[in-house]
């Protein structure tokens, strides 16, 4: 099935708590919408968020989260408070 975005659409648009549709789409467990909104351009917006929903997969063992969220750009090497990085939780 192939979908498609209009030019016209920001991919990137924020709500009030800077969260953007990547982000949601994610959240939300939906690899599909990933897909779509990656080859359209979007991103996941603020990084401090990120990094912390990329430990928080990491202290959960939730693999596939973690594949997913570095597959849409996060940073495997994040940190987070206190200076650990996902492979140190």
């Amino acid at each position: 099935m192939t979908y498609l975005i209009s030019r016209n659409v920001n991919v990137n648009c924020e709500d009030r708590w800077g969260n953007t549709p990547l982000r949601e789409a994610l959240r939300a467990n939906h690899p599909e919408a990933v897909k779509i909104l990656k080859a359209a351009g979007a991103t996941m917006g603020s990084t401090s968020d990120i990094d912390s929903e990329v430990i928080r997969a990491a202290s959960q063992n939730d693999i596939a989260q973690l594949k997913a969220l570095v597959g849409a750009g996060a940073k495997v090497n994040c940190k987070d408070y206190d200076g650990r990085t996902p492979l140190h939780v």
